[in-house]
């Protein structure tokens, strides 16, 4: 049967548009609404079909044929639409103002309740604790309200909050507003979700709903617009104006790996293929004369529709359609019907364009599209789309021939061993915060002996606690091999079976580095990177006595003028279970590094936990104290030990064990990293303190970052502060009560923006160790753009805290976004060195231990191309038979057995850009 609504409308090429088998009855066969005279008037300015009026009200009969699906053996695509005319353009530009207008509204209004909301609960609180402390009893009367994913949509309502009847979420109405910023963008129009009609929760399946575990960050939510808030933070529908309600819901999203993390990217997918469409919507979005709703029809585009408020702020605009102005469970219904079940196959093969995005997320090669690949994609796919009356639908065969497409250009690219800015072939890609990351390959391998030795005779090993490349020396030869000088610190020396009175030092080395871009798992490359020892810097403080590793006092510490309080150990005989005169050092665990312009160093420590500043002959100059919250008590007060008695008195009794507050025991200053100037400086602890969560597992995951200005190194001040959630592991030879861990951090680097790489790992597990395989050990990355600065009185103080015992975060707080990127263990890239995580022990094995980072421009120069090298390379712990400390005069054999070289990776990785890292 022909489709009784078929026509060449506005100009717009072919169109095919029949009623859906979900339009109500009431809407068959409808009478002509009084309007349509003026419609009738403004079409002829439009240039719209003079039968248009006679077959869009013409009678339908009950029972419609399912519209003839398009026959594409050659996937020919539809032919391209003629522009329309400049003035409907023109309305179309207002419409998309005025959405971005009613977003920020939105947006705003969502925000100022938040706020209120936290206030509330604070002096609820309060209130809740003066009443216990006083004996008097209460009752609390407070319900958590239903979340946005499964709110019921409010009708009209006045006043700035209301409470609908029913199980109806309240609404915001009537708050401030300010105009837009000129760089704003109109966001895609959100998903609607089902309706609770029946008072349960029934959110929305498919690529933008979650279920499971999170790793990483905690569940969080997606307000359409870009803007993401905590999940416990929401607990109100919002709408934006009295008379219309906005459908503004907020999908709960799952943590996706590469672009799908990008939750944007996703909804401007939907959006792009939805918006065909749009050209039909003075057909989809019409308005009756009367207010009964059976006289409308709909499209999930017509939250697009310019709304009530928008004619009383433009009077002349008065010829285009509106916003139907029907009560929202209607309104709701409307949207359901133009919205396709996910397990639902439209007529003749078709999808609707979200059933698509399920589809491609559900691909088992989805990990490696990029968003070059899914802008290339969308514009194929474009070509295929046909608009029906509820909706845009795209060929299922043709969404599968595109995508084959797609994954056949990719592995000839691969094959072809095309690498690059724009190479297909790739490891990995993750999106974070609409930054995209690819790893490319792993580029290089190299190692140092476990019993080399340096200047002084001692054993050249763990340098690779943290290590950090003179940008100035990096240059890339005319015959593809890279130069440069890299500095390295080992942490505090041999210390497997107790500290000893190593000096602290800084190792410099020359690196030569020759990429290996042909070396195949079946054709491994030899080592590619080579670290040429070249010298060695002593660490003195600043009356030029040795620091030490050795393990702090158990109380008190070192008083320096113009120093704080600083971490020592008083040793007996030479420190080294010998004879000597004994004395007082320094302690530092040495764990982080940052080269400044004026060839001084900043080194992060553990003990402390405290960041000092080095000059370039190695004297104490500056020492930054964290806040009291950082600094471990025992007994009320301060005690720096780290509970790691010295070789030569293991029995040394630390109790408690652990601290009270402040850092966990080896848990300090672990990743250090400043900005491209300088003049910031950024520390993280290497897990949570006491105080939120530490030490135990799970619970140790909220990380502290300390941003300081060092503008003036003499005079470092802290200006901001911040949470890190690190990610979670399941340890496979645990029991299963004790499988979950916290990956502690490593390192981190700045790239700019408020974005860092960070390095978590697993422990116990490689070269020398009882387990040989690493479950995780990755190169991450987190960005701190939206969240909480978290620096107060309170937060700060001894016994500060931001999370409880549990290691829950307090309302309010809002941790860094955690994005899983880089993983070191794909043996399917290590083999092509010759290399593996897992398997027995010996040559080839990873070590447990990577704990440093160096980024550096692939071109040589200042990585224009946003390709770039990150060397990696391990703490070996001076793990050896043959090892040597002391100036070469105290020889010792570890225990383990093993001699493990210290060992360097090189990963080729694609940056955001320059513009936007910045």
């Amino acid at each position: 049967m022909e489709s009784p609504i078929e026509s060449d409308f506005n100009g717009y090429g072919p169109t095919a548009l029949a009623y859906s088998s979900a339009v109500p009855q009431s809407l068959v066969g409808r009478a002509e609404p009084d309007w349509i005279a003026g419609f009738e008037e403004s079409k002829k300015t439009n240039g719209q079909s003079a039968g248009l009026k006679k077959r869009l009200y013409s009678p339908v009969p009950q029972q419609m044929a399912k519209p003839p699906r398009k026959e594409a053996p050659n996937l020919t695509p539809n032919q391209p639409r003629p522009n329309g005319k400049s003035s409907i353009d023109s309305l179309k530009d207002k419409y998309a103002k005025e959405l971005e207008w009613r977003v920020i509204r939105a947006r705003e209004s969502f925000y100022q309740q938040i706020r209120e909301k936290e206030k509330l609960k604070k002096e609820n609180e309060e209130m809740a604790q003066l009443l216990q402390a006083a004996g008097i009893p209460y009752k609390s009367s407070f319900t958590r309200k239903p979340s946005l994913t499964s709110s019921y949509y409010t009708s009209h309502s006045t006043g700035s909050l209301s409470e609908s009847s029913g199980n109806r979420t309240p609404r915001i109405a009537g708050s401030p507003f300010k105009p837009p910023p000129s760089s704003f963008q109109a966001p895609a129009p959100p998903i609607p979700h089902s309706p609770n009609t029946s008072g349960a929760n029934r959110g929305l399946p498919g690529p933008f709903s979650h279920s499971g575990d999170y790793h990483g960050n905690a569940p969080q939510a997606f307000l359409n617009g870009g803007e993401y808030v905590s999940q416990e933070s929401i607990g109100m529908a919002i709408t934006t104006d009295q008379k219309t309600p906005s459908i503004l819901s907020v999908p709960q999203v799952k943590q996706h790996g590469g672009i799908f993390s990008d939750h944007q990217v996703l909804i401007k997918f939907v959006y792009d293929l939805e918006h065909v469409c749009v050209d039909h919507k003075n057909l989809m979005c019409t308005r009756g004369s009367n207010s009964n709703p059976t006289t409308l029809s709909g499209h999930s585009l017509m939250i697009t529709c310019p709304t009530d408020d928008y004619y009383q702020r433009n009077p002349h605009d008065h010829n285009y359609h509106r916003m139907p102005d029907i009560p929202a469970e209607d309104l709701v219904d409307l949207i359901q019907m133009s919205y396709p079940s996910y397990d639902t196959v439209l007529a003749g093969g078709e999808l609707a364009p979200i059933q698509g995005l399920e589809i491609i997320q559900k691909h088992e090669r989805a990990w490696e599209i990029t968003l070059d690949d899914f802008g290339r994609l969308t514009k194929e796919l474009l070509k295929y789309m046909n608009c029906y009356g509820f909706g845009a639908t795209l060929p299922t065969h043709a969404l599968y021939y595109e995508l084959d497409k797609l994954f056949t250009r990719k592995d000839q690219e691969r094959q072809a061993g095309v690498y690059g800015p724009n190479a297909a072939g790739v490891v990995n890609r993750t999106t974070c915060n609409g930054k995209q990351y690819t790893y490319q390959r792993l580029a290089g391998y190299g190692s140092i002996p476990a019993n080399a030795r340096d200047s002084y005779g001692d054993t050249l090993g763990g340098f690779g606690s943290a290590i950090a490349i003179d940008h100035k020396s990096w240059r890339k030869l005319k015959n593809g091999t890279y130069t440069g000088k890299l500095y390295a610190i080992p942490d505090r020396g041999w210390n497997t079976q107790g500290t000893l009175n190593y000096q602290n030092r800084i190792h410099t080395f020359a690196i030569s580095f020759t990429p290996a871009p042909d070396a195949t798992a079946t054709s491994p490359s030899p080592p590619n990177l080579h670290l040429s020892y070249k010298s060695t810097l002593l660490l003195t403080d600043p009356l030029g006595n040795p620091t030490t590793g050795l393990d702090a006092d158990l109380t008190g510490g070192l008083t320096i003028p113009n120093f704080p309080l600083l971490p020592s150990a008083t040793y007996t005989g030479n420190g080294f279970g010998q004879a000597g005169s004994g004395g007082r050092r320094i302690s530092i665990d040495a764990e982080g590094l940052v080269l400044n312009n004026d060839g001084s160093y900043w080194i992060s420590d553990e003990y402390g936990p405290y960041i000092y500043r080095f000059s370039a002959s190695g004297k104490l100059l500056t020492a930054i104290a964290p806040p009291p919250a950082y600094i471990p008590r025992r007994n009320n007060t301060v005690s720096f030990t780290a509970d790691s008695p010295p070789v030569y008195e293991p029995d040394r009794a630390v109790i408690p064990s652990d601290p009270e507050s402040g850092r966990s025991n080896n848990q300090g200053l672990e990743g250090l990293t400043a900005s491209p100037d300088g003049k910031t400086l950024y520390a993280l602890t290497q897990s949570a303190l006491i105080n939120d969560g530490g030490p135990d597992n799970p619970f140790r995951r909220q990380a502290r970052l300390l941003e300081y200005d060092v503008s003036r190194p003499s005079n470092p001040t802290l200006s901001r502060e911040y949470v890190v959630t690190l990610p979670l592991w399941t340890d496979p030879t645990e029991d299963e009560d004790e499988q979950t861990k916290v990956a502690a951090q490593s390192e981190i680097h700045y790239l700019g923006g408020g974005q860092f790489f960070i390095l978590a790992r697993d422990s116990g597990a490689g070269g020398g160790q009882d387990s040989s395989t690493s479950i995780y050990r990755h190169l991450d990355v987190f960005d701190i753009s939206s969240a909480t600065n978290i620096k107060s009185a309170d937060n700060d103080a001894i016994d500060g805290s931001i999370a409880s015992d549990e290691g829950v975060l307090e309302p309010g707080v809002e941790a860094a976004t955690y994005c899983s990127f880089l993983d070191f263990n794909v043996n399917s890239e290590l083999a092509r060195f010759g290399l593996r995580n897992g398997g027995e022990q010996g040559a080839g094995l990873l070590n447990e231990k990577w704990e440093s980072i160096a980024v550096v421009p692939a071109d040589g120069k200042k990585g224009k191309d946003g390709v770039f090298f990150v060397l990696s390379l391990t703490d070996n712990d001076f793990i050896t038979q043959d090892g040597y400390l002391n100036n070469g005069q105290y020889r010792y054999t570890d225990e383990s057995g093993f001699d493990l070289d210290n060992q360097a990776l090189v990963f080729q990785v694609q940056l955001p850009s320059r513009k936007n890292r910045s």
